[in-house]
């Protein structure tokens, strides 16, 4: 619909430079042969000179009211031309995002919300800068943040920020709410993620790739390198964390804190005896939950097999939409409930049960990105249908090609949470690298259990009858148990799972350590969550049902407040809206701490919220556990 218009502009602007050329030639001319004929004046007589002048001058006058009215014709093009060019995009904005077919969906849905979406979602630059003191890498790394951006430590790329940055440009951090740059350069860096167009962006995608994925969503995966590994990578892990003016004192600073673990270790082991026993790992009551959670796992993702023959017979066109979206919702209602009410009736140890819920929570959370995506694609297909009935696409990877069971399997397995109908993949894999992965998960199994059984259980199993006190001697090992569990999951686990599945988008954390706000830490600590939060929480609640910027990122802090606190209420067999509050609470640290955005003092405010919301969680959790059990881990 752009083609005509756009040949009538280019062919009178043509045109109008022509006819500008033509002119300013014939002045050109004229005062050239003026000039030639200068050498013919000390010939002539005064009048003579004096009536060439005037001749002359009467030719330059003329020639200069042509160029006046021909620029007066440029400006009416020029101002008709950009009437045409408004009208034109305010259409765009009337049929869908991209200004395409292929995105005309649902009768003007779009529409400015659309939009806002694009425009006000906030960038997934690398947090609000680093704190003071930061790393050469970390300031090497964050000159692909886009201009009119403030901070340190971020992703490499060309001027591209973002949840999805092309492949090759950039690195996705999905943060919400790290947005910088103003006008221009803010609908620049979001039109740019991910090949989506913003509606102010000539041209869009095609109708092939409509259907490989939704314009809406940011995030794009690509390869990248888990964050630690590519800090190895490119530099010695401690070179990259020390300053060269300070050699001595960093030497110093990690001498004193492995002198000081292993001080209170073998004073603690001397005091009160060896609590490190490995056979609570044997016995028979937490074997037997652990082939129960097993089970239960396993029908859970059979179970999800209801998700994708649905989808694959709306695909098909058997079922509509209303019928497809019954049967999701019936099932989502099943996986959320069964399981919990199987882990209620059991006797399941904490550790095992929270572990069941948290892959309950998984499954509920890729089967709906499963279902969103793909009825997106319906929609959009079925607009090309009604325009174009002989519209198909032979693209295997897209939809409705992509609604196989083999695709559904590998979305299942793979390690993240948003659909994709392809990611990116390796080349083979690397079992070298696996046994390592392995042996390291290995030690920070080890180091959780010596941390917890020595120094934890002691605290948690009797009251001292002084609350701080208690989160005072809790600090230090439940904060070496968090960090080797982070290790443990993201780090070695989630790798090892996409080194056998061959997927190749390593980026399941960033670097969260040199955040200096509280929302930069849970943007960047885990990616996949955070990721699936910003796709499906916060940018479909702004395209589908218009809420502003503020209500989606309420709505996103709620519903992970919700779902962490039912892993510890299935877990601890309590409901509690303890966890709910304490991420609730941190709301107001978050504007608060704003204003130390990229400070130092903003980053040691983030290290002191974990530092002292782990201990006071672990009290009023575990204590509510031992007045009703004797173990935490054999359950009789």
């Amino acid at each position: 619909h752009t083609s005509p218009p756009l040949f009538v502009s280019v062919s009178v602007s043509v045109s109008v430079c022509v006819l500008a050329c033509v002119c300013v030639s014939e002045r050109g001319e004229t005062v050239f042969s003026a000039t030639c004929q200068t050498g013919l004046v000390a010939k002539m007589s005064a009048s003579e000179v004096e009536a060439r002048q005037q001749e002359y001058a009467e030719i330059l006058s003329e020639k200069e009211r042509s160029l006046i009215e021909l620029s007066e014709r440029l400006e009416a093009i020029t101002a008709e031309l950009r009437g045409f060019a408004g009208d034109l995009h305010k259409k765009d904005l009337r049929i869908g995002v991209d200004g395409n077919d292929a995105d005309r969906v649902e009768e003007g849905r779009v529409g400015m919300a659309a939009r806002k979406v694009y425009i006000e979602t906030p960038t997934s630059a690398n947090d609000d800068g680093n704190s003071g003191g930061s790393s050469e890498k970390s300031k090497k790394k964050g000159k692909g943040k886009g201009k009119g951006k403030s901070g340190g430590g971020g992703k490499e790329g060309e001027g591209e920020s973002g949840a999805g940055a092309s492949t090759g440009k950039g690195k996705e951090g999905g943060e919400v709410g790290g947005e910088r740059g103003e006008g221009s350069e803010r609908e620049s860096a979001t039109s740019e993620r991910g090949g989506v167009r913003s509606p102010s962006t000539p041209g869009g995608l095609s109708r092939a790739s409509s259907l490989l994925r939704p314009s809406i969503y940011k995030h794009k995966p690509e390869t990248r390198k888990d964050e630690l590994e590519e800090a190895m990578t490119e530099d010695d892990l401690f070179s990259t964390l020390k300053s060269s003016q300070f050699d001595g004192v960093f030497n110093v600073s990690i001498f004193l804190f492995l002198f000081t673990l292993a001080y209170n270790l073998i004073r603690n082991v001397r005091q009160k005896g060896s609590r490190f026993d490995l056979s609570v790992l044997m016995c028979d009551s937490l074997l037997e939950d652990g082939l129960y959670a097993i089970y239960v796992g396993l029908s859970m993702a059979t179970g999800c097999t209801v998700v994708f023959v649905t989808m694959w017979l709306m695909a098909k066109g058997y079922i509509n939409t209303t019928v497809t979206t019954i049967i999701y919702v019936v099932f989502q209602i099943i996986l959320i409930v069964w399981p919990i009410f199987l882990v209620s009736q059991s006797n399941l140890a904490p550790l095992i049960a929270m572990i069941v819920c948290a892959t309950q929570i998984v499954y509920v959370l890729k089967l709906h990105s499963y279902f969103a995506t793909n009825l997106y694609f319906n929609r959009v297909i079925k607009v090309q249908q009604k325009r174009n009935p002989s519209f198909s696409t032979s693209n295997p990877s897209a939809f409705p090609n992509s609604v196989t069971i083999g695709n559904f399997l590998y979305f299942l397995a793979a390690p993240t949470l948003v659909y994709e109908t392809s990611y990116p993949r390796t080349q083979s894999i690397r079992w070298i690298y696996v046994l390592k992965k392995l042996g390291l998960m290995l030690a920070c199994v080890l180091v959780q259990l010596t941390s917890f059984q020595q120094f934890m259980l002691p605290v948690l199993e009797h009251d001292t009858g002084s609350v701080l006190f208690d989160m005072m001697k809790l600090g230090l090992p439940s904060f070496i148990m968090w960090i080797a569990g982070f290790v443990c999951l993201f780090h070695c686990f989630l790798n090892i799972t996409a080194e056998v599945l061959k997927f190749a988008d390593r980026r399941f954390f960033e670097d969260w350590w040199n955040c200096t706000t509280i929302d930069g830490f849970w943007r960047k600590w885990n990616i996949p969550v955070h990721e699936w939060c910003l796709r499906h929480v916060y940018i479909d609640s702004m395209y589908y049902y218009n809420v502003n910027k503020m209500v989606a990122t309420l709505g996103t802090f709620a519903f992970s407040a919700v779902f962490h606190e039912l892993i510890f209420a299935v877990g601890f067999r309590v409901v509690r809206p303890w966890f709910f509050l304490g991420i609730l609470g941190q709301i107001p640290l978050i504007y608060l701490g704003r204003r130390l955005k990229g400070k130092r003092r903003g980053n040691l405010l983030m290290w002191w919220t974990l530092f002292a919301g782990q201990p006071m969680l672990e009290v009023l959790y575990f204590r509510l556990w031992f007045d009703r059990h004797d173990d935490f881990f054999c359950i009789h």
